[in-house]
């Protein structure tokens, strides 16, 4: 009895969406990506020069050491693991064909705020990154390398709450459960 009160109250707090709700205002306009990939969320951050860096956020086991099973998903989500940054650099343009050849079949949802925020958010990640970069393994099922993060991964902190923190970052406004993908991008 108890597990079920228990279940329905985990999928209780796990159902939902969360608005995100641009900038109105921005002064020098750049185009970000939301890669919803279904329970999995990325960011799409363009350089200077238009390059775009996928990021993402996960459960080492999960997402660098290719583990999988339902029981390596719920130990992931009930238990504090440790979490990993992915990157992977396309190199051209969110536009460009090649990166809608390579996310084929996947919502990418286009958001556009200020540069400022999109440099300073990239030169963070970039550099927690970088600091962890002779740790890196390559993982062939998301074609991205990824590094320790140096925290918990868990019910509270997966990679849909690390895609409402980076929004926020960049000025965007997010109201609503960020547990679940399910994101909603209104108009500014």
């Amino acid at each position: 009895m108890f597990r079920r009160l228990l279940i329905v109250c985990i999928v209780s707090a796990l159902t939902g969406c969360a608005d995100i709700y641009p900038p109105d205002q921005v002064q020098q306009p750049t185009m970000i990506g939301v890669v919803n990939y279904g329970r999995h969320t990325s960011l799409l951050l363009p350089d200077a020069q238009s390059n775009v860096t996928e990021w993402c956020y996960g459960d080492w086991s999960f997402c660098a050491e290719g583990n999988r099973g339902i029981h390596v998903e719920l130990g992931a989500v009930l238990l504090p693991t440790e979490a990993a940054l992915g990157r992977r650099q396309f190199g051209a343009p969110i536009d460009s064909p090649g990166v809608r050849y390579l996310l084929e079949g996947y919502t990418i949802t286009k958001i556009t705020v200020e540069r400022t925020r999109v440099e300073a958010l990239s030169s963070e990640l970039t550099a927690r990154f970088n600091n962890r970069a002779d740790e890196a393994r390559y993982a062939p099922d998301f074609d991205m390398y990824f590094v320790p993060a140096g925290e918990a991964y868990g019910l509270w902190s997966t990679c849909n709450n690390a895609m409402a923190k980076w929004l926020r970052a960049l000025g965007c406004e997010v109201i609503g459960c960020t547990q679940t993908g399910d994101f909603v991008i209104h108009d500014p």
